[in-house]
């Protein structure tokens, strides 16, 4: 169990700091790490059994998470307001953010239901097909070459806790298409103009729901291997579904269809 000196932390030039910082902006993918912000969500993947390297927090806020983090042998560091907003990227710094240890990604030996993101650039919409794949109990979540990494502290945000509870990891598209059939999972992909209504595709198979990036959709790969394309209808004036909001409808027709069985 480690603690740091009871000095507070004054300075962002601070080298524990800077470290943070470098974490949170991406530039150290090779560590390992990832930023995460907020008592409820650190608190989350304590539970799950995230190793959290270092708390930064104020000076007597939030004790008893303060103490979670020593118990499973992590540092806290306290720091003055200054330094916490600096940390933070909310508008309204909720007391404390942590570097944690990723989770090792490692794919499962079985899966019925699991979500493809092929190249969803906002890391918001990830975060929330995330949260949207654990809501309905999917398997499997795949970020595929040109997707933002699930780590990037506002798809950390965005997924409240989501990404230490699912499976996610993190393939180029010919890894991701090999595994997904060594599962015996049938790849359907999200189009506007899809082939077949959403209500008419049978989802009670084992199934993969492919999602495209949010301006140009899916790349060529993806459509040539779908074995079926899927759209959802629009009524209104709406030019579009936000792709977060079309996984979330698919994701539940999924449910419901296999609830029916």
């Amino acid at each position: 169990m480690a603690t740091d000196r009871p000095t507070v932390i004054a300075s962002p030039a601070n080298p524990l700091v800077k470290q943070a910082l470098a974490v949170r902006e991406g530039r150290r993918p090779e560590a390992g790490t990832a930023f995460i912000e907020g008592a409820r969500l650190i608190d989350t993947a304590l539970q799950a059994g995230v190793v959290v390297e270092r708390l930064f927090t104020l000076d007597g806020s939030h004790p008893a998470l303060a103490q979670a983090v020593l118990a499973a042998g992590g540092t806290v560091s306290v720091v003055t307001p200054a330094v916490l907003r600096r940390l933070t990227q909310t508008v309204t710094p909720q007391g404390t953010v942590a570097i944690v240890r990723r989770p090792a990604p490692e794919w499962p030996s079985s899966a019925s239901l699991a979500v493809v993101l092929a190249g969803v650039a906002d890391p918001g919409n990830a975060g929330t097909i995330i949260r949207a794949a654990d809501a309905v109990g999917a398997d499997l979540v795949v970020c595929a070459a040109g997707t933002v990494s699930p780590y990037n502290a506002k798809a950390v945000r965005a997924s409240m806790g989501s990404l230490f509870h699912v499976p996610v990891v993190t393939a180029d598209a010919s890894e991701v298409l090999r595994r997904l059939r060594n599962l015996g999972l049938r790849l359907v992909l999200a189009d506007a103009a899809g082939d077949t209504g959403y209500l008419q595709c049978d989802f009670r198979v084992p199934v993969a729901i492919v999602l495209g990036g949010e301006a140009a959709g899916a790349g060529q790969v993806w459509r040539q291997a779908a074995d079926a394309t899927v759209r959802i209808p629009i009524f209104g004036r709406a030019e579009s579904l936000n792709v977060a909001l079309a996984a979330a409808v698919l994701l539940y027709e999924a449910r419901r269809q296999r609830l029916e069985l």
